[in-house]
């Protein structure tokens, strides 16, 4: 998954607009893109927070030789929420209820 951005001019001024699009391949090798929630314009440290997220819940997969299983933070934990490495805690969101 990943953010795009979509921009337009209103009165003069622009606008920048992000979704969370993800990649799903299908027959015959082609890869088609789903969009996946629609987030509106985010200012810096909102933007920050998605993509963090992101990266966190979309870990690279492995080859289908090595079945091992990424070394990623749990998105979800049971007790104390993790901390990013610069201290500030990326936004959380359920895939299942999206």
């Amino acid at each position: 998954m990943f953010l795009r951005c979509t921009t337009r001019k209103k009165n003069g001024k622009e606008h920048r607009y992000w979704s969370v699009v993800e990649n799903k391949r299908c027959a015959g090798h082609k890869i088609a893109q789903r969009h996946v929630l629609y987030l509106g314009e985010l200012d810096e440290q909102q933007y920050l927070n998605w993509e963090t997220t992101l990266k966190i819940s979309s870990p690279a997969r492995a080859p289908e030789s090595t079945q091992a299983t990424p070394n990623t933070p749990e998105l979800f934990p049971a007790a104390q929420p993790s901390v990013g490495a610069d201290g500030k805690n990326p936004v959380r969101f359920d895939l299942s209820q999206i």
